[in-house]
């Protein structure tokens, strides 16, 4: 009977190869994330700010001051 005591620790083993499975349902969470990234993607291209490109334009209007402009020419 002594060896049948034996044997009853490997159905311990068993159980413990369950485990493993339910580690399967964990990566369905890394998935969800996978969604919040795509609305990341949209927000870059939802605000152009075309309106920062004319900024530069104003720079060559400093540029015109008349100490500065009379000696380059």
């Amino acid at each position: 009977p002594a060896p049948k005591l034996g044997a009853a620790p490997k159905l311990g083993a068993a159980p413990n190869a369950a485990p493993p499975p339910n580690a399967a349902p964990p990566p369905k969470l890394g998935a969800a994330p996978k969604l919040g990234a795509a609305p990341n993607a949209a927000l870059p291209p939802y605000p152009p700010n075309p309106a920062p490109a004319p900024r530069p334009a104003p720079n060559p209007a400093p540029v015109a001051r008349p100490g500065a402009a009379p000696p380059p020419t």
